[in-house]
């Protein structure tokens, strides 16, 4: 078997589109949105519970409680238009 790809049409050009098409724009924005703020409340009741009960001071705690840093900063960071589409009137 050949490890080149022959399909016989070679791409010149290609469009990314976003969520231009989609009739309902704001209902996902607001999805979004949701989807965000409950990631926020998970990860911050996690690191809330993990950081006042000193039982929970160990090294598998402590790797649930960065864990849960890390989701906040992940979903933060890929999130950041989220604002401009939810409030941008069309």
């Amino acid at each position: 078997m050949s490890s080149v790809n022959f399909t016989g049409k070679n791409v010149e050009e290609f469009t990314i589109t976003g969520f231009d098409h989609l009739s309902h724009q704001k209902l996902l924005g607001f999805l979004i949105f949701i989807t965000y703020f409950l990631v926020l409340l998970g990860s911050g009741s996690n690191i809330c519970i993990i950081a006042t009960d000193r039982r929970l001071h160990t090294p598998m705690y402590l790797l649930i409680c960065n864990l849960a840093v890390v989701d906040i900063m992940f979903t933060t960071s890929s999130n950041q238009m989220l604002p401009e589409v939810v409030l941008e009137g069309q």
